[in-house]
C-alpha cells in the first residue's frame, strides 16, 4: 500500500495554521489494457467471474505498489484490487444468499443485514438479525417476548432443527452481547448469526413455499 504523508504549515511561531494528510498518488495511465487474469466473486452481480480487462495504476513512489480496476464480464461493473494480496479487493460480494418467498419488511431488513456485513459493520449485522428473529417469533405466535424467550420458543416449537441446541445457546449469547455490552463482533461471529437467520428464513418461508408451489 502506498504511504500517506502528514503535511503541516505553521505561522512562524510554531502555531499550526494548516494541516492535511497527503494521500498516495497513482498514475492511471494504463487504461483499457489487458491485466493479469483475476478470478473473483463480483460484489455487484454476485457471480463468480474471471476478468483480464480494466485499468492499472502504479504508485509514483513505489513501483511495487499497484492498483487495478477490473471490469466484470457479466455486469460490467468495476472492482478495485490491490497488489497487496490476491483477496484484497472491493466491493466484496454480499454474504449469505437471498431467500425466496420472505415477506417484507423481514426481507428488507435481512438484505440490510447482508449489506451491513459487506460494509464491515458486524455489530450492525448482529443487531439487525436479532431484530428479525424477534419479529419472526411474534409473527409465528410467540407473542411479545424478549430475545432470549423468543429463541427458546422457536426451539421448543421446533422451528430450529433437532440438534441445534448449541446454535441456540450461541446465538442467544451473541445477541445479548451486542445489545447490552460494548463488545465488537468479529467477522466470524457476525457470519454465524447471519447464517442462523438464513436457516430460519429458509425453514419458515422458502421450503414450505416450494412445496405449495409444486403441490397447490
Amino acid at each position: 500500500m502506498g504511504e500517506s504523508a502528514y503535511v503541516a504549515v505553521d505561522d512562524g511561531s510554531g502555531r499550526i495554521v494548516w494541516e492535511c494528510v497527503q494521500m498516495p498518488i497513482y498514475n492511471w495511465g494504463h487504461a483499457g489494457h489487458s491485466l493479469p487474469a483475476f478470478d473473483y466473486a463480483c460484489g455487484y452481480c454476485g457471480r463468480e467471474v474471471s476478468s483480464d480487462f480494466g485499468y492499472m495504476a502504479g504508485h509514483q513512489g513505489n513501483h511495487n505498489d499497484k492498483r487495478y480496476i477490473y471490469i466484470c464480464p457479466r455486469c460490467e461493473k468495476p472492482t478495485l484490487r490491490s497488489s497487496i494480496g490476491p483477496n484484497v479487493y472491493s466491493p466484496r460480494p454480499l454474504p449469505g444468499e437471498s431467500v425466496q418467498r420472505v415477506p417484507d419488511p423481514i426481507n428488507t431488513v435481512y438484505e440490510e443485514a447482508r449489506r451491513a456485513y459487506q460494509a464491515e459493520s458486524y455489530n450492525g449485522t448482529v443487531l439487525l438479525c436479532r431484530k428479525i428473529i424477534v419479529h419472526l417469533g411474534h409473527e409465528l405466535g410467540a407473542g411479545k417476548k424478549t430475545f432470549n424467550e423468543t429463541i427458546t420458543w422457536l426451539d421448543t416449537e421446533r422451528y430450529i432443527p433437532k440438534g441445534g441446541k448449541r446454535w441456540v445457546d450461541h446465538i442467544r449469547e451473541k445477541g445479548n452481547e451486542t445489545t447490552h455490552e460494548i463488545t465488537p463482533m468479529s467477522p466470524g461471529e457476525a457470519q454465524e448469526v447471519l447464517d442462523f437467520t438464513l436457516m430460519l428464513l429458509k425453514n419458515i418461508y422458502d421450503y414450505p413455499g416450494r412445496i405449495l408451489a409444486t403441490n397447490p
